[in-house]
């Protein structure tokens, strides 16, 4: 496939200028910039989903125009999104296959009835041979982990012959173990010839898997290198156009003598059992594990959306009733689902309401003053660089980096004493996930606690005082200061056993 001249303009916006772009067949094409550059706009060109408003596009040697996806389609072009665009009440089958239904026909001239057998078949095998594993295939979806649910997205994307996979944040949602699956699959079908264009903000696995890696900047092509050629380094000095000197900034701080938060032998059926721990001002606390190791669940039984079944949860001192937020939010607490879409924000409103909505004690005055809300969101727009063409603009129109910001602002303006943040950097660039670290640590500077809830075992090791590692509803390490290791945090992830002297 070949772009040339590809440019994309939307009100205000010149989303796309003048790119050429191209992916070769057996090629892993890594795509890369920061949020709002333009790459998603670039991906859904591609898809059909918009047409562009200059320039042209081959498929081999032939001029192509779509008008809708489903053209796209027809060409061999699949595309899986960020954000998952499951229908929740069906099963993993009927997601798969919605709209592409395989039948049978028992005599000519009657209709057919859906082949539920082969299509149930055709896709345990491609599980199997894709991500050497089993799941539940008619439970709904909605039931299911977001690693399954992942997993879905893209077998409906490949169970059809295809000829450019686009992959938009793939692994945003999967552990270690399950990206070296999706790798695998794509060594497989690079090999049949399939072009795939790979989206990522983790720079290493780009450089892993990536034959040539291409970097957006403001809409722009801002240039290109080959896989041999690439270090993390280079490619976010590509990104973002000037060298970054630091991925994880650490602040240091001195913590307060008094916890703020106490967390006595809590425990929730089927979830988590014998929780222990404290918080303390200026301390940073992260909790990693596996998917499914139970942290989800702590964090919303922490911020009063889970009841837990025993034990106590103490704010300074006070023991909180449970499934209050209200009364969570009243004492300091402040949370960042990692769910943006379901659980973080109000998609029908602006960006001004999503950032000030959690605010409004500091824009009434008794009403709703039109000035102090402006000042605020403005504020926040500007400290976290949310690319955005005014505070008013539709939250549905900003890219799913930047709707992560604006989620970001709306708690950190509310000024909470304790913030608790699950996977705060899903879906945001190096840039941006430094500039949230700094926010953490001006936070902590100023006598605040974190508790980050994380999959990256890289963003607990680089910005955590201290490490809760669960395994199977259980805390099976606590680790402070030079104890704090991706190793370290990878073994107890998978074990309850004590770790070998040699780590």
């Amino acid at each position: 496939m070949r772009m040339e001249g590809i440019s994309k303009y939307f009100p205000g916006v010149t989303a796309l200028d003048n790119v050429d772009f191209r992916v070769e067949a057996g090629e892993v094409v890594i795509l890369v910039g920061e949020n709002g550059a333009g790459k998603s706009t670039m991906m859904k060109v591609i898809a059909g989903v918009y047409k562009s408003d200059t320039g042209r596009m081959f498929l081999e040697k032939e001029e192509v125009v779509f008008q809708n996806p489903a053209q796209a389609k027809n060409h061999g072009i699949s595309i899986v999104y960020q954000e998952q665009a499951l229908i929740p009440d069906l099963n993993a089958i009927e997601n798969i296959f919605i709209g592409t239904e395989e039948t049978k026909i028992f005599r000519e001239g009657l209709w057919g009835v859906l082949d539920k057998k082969s299509m149930r078949r055709k896709a345990e095998r491609i599980i199997k041979d894709t991500f050497e594993m089993e799941m539940d295939l008619t439970s709904p979806v909605k039931f299911l982990p977001m690693v399954e649910r992942q997993i879905i997205e893209i077998i409906r994307a490949i169970v059809h012959n295809v000829r450019i996979l686009i992959l938009d944040e793939p692994t945003a949602a999967l552990e270690d173990f399950e990206r070296a699956h999706l790798f695998r699959f794509i060594e497989r079908i690079k090999k049949i010839g399939v072009g795939i264009i790979y989206c990522s903000h983790y720079i290493e696995e780009c450089i892993e898997i990536g034959d040539r890696i291409v970097a957006i900047r403001d809409g722009k092509k801002a240039g290109e290198m080959l896989k041999q050629d690439a270090s993390i380094n280079k490619v976010i000095e590509l990104m973002i156009g000037k060298k970054l000197t630091e991925q994880y900034p650490k602040t240091i701080v001195a913590f307060g003598e008094k916890p703020v938060l106490e967390v006595q032998d809590i425990g929730l059926e089927k979830e988590y059992t014998g929780i222990s721990f404290q918080l303390h001002p200026g301390e940073i606390l992260g909790i990693g594990g596996l998917a499914g190791c139970g942290k989800s669940a702590l964090a919303r039984t922490l911020f009063g959306l889970y009841q837990q079944e025993r034990g106590e949860i103490r704010i300074k001192g006070h023991i909180i009733p449970q499934l209050d937020v209200a009364e969570h939010i009243s004492r300091g607490l402040a949370f960042l689902p990692s769910d943006r879409k379901t659980e973080g924000l109000f998609l029908d409103q602006n960006v001004r309401y999503n950032i000030s909505i959690a605010n409004l004690p500091a824009v009434q005055k008794p009403w709703i003053k039109p000035r102090l809300e402006k000042a605020l969101v403005d504020e926040y727009i500007r400290k976290i660089r949310i690319k955005t063409p005014s505070a008013e603009t539709s939250i549905r129109q900003l890219s799913g980096g930047n709707q992560q910001k604006a989620m970001v602002a709306r708690w950190l303006a509310t000024k909470p004493e304790m913030l608790i943040f699950e996977e705060p950097t899903r879906g945001i660039d190096v840039n941006a996930k430094v500039e949230v670290y700094k926010l953490i640590g001006e936070f902590v500077s100023q006598g605040g606690a974190v508790i980050l809830v994380s999959s990256e075992v890289q963003e607990l090791e680089g910005i955590c005082d201290r490490v809760i590692v669960m395994h199977n509803g259980r805390i099976t390490s606590e680790l402070t200061g030079k104890q704090i290791s991706k190793e370290k945090i990878t073994y107890y992830s998978v074990t309850k056993e004590e770790m070998e002297r040699a780590l």
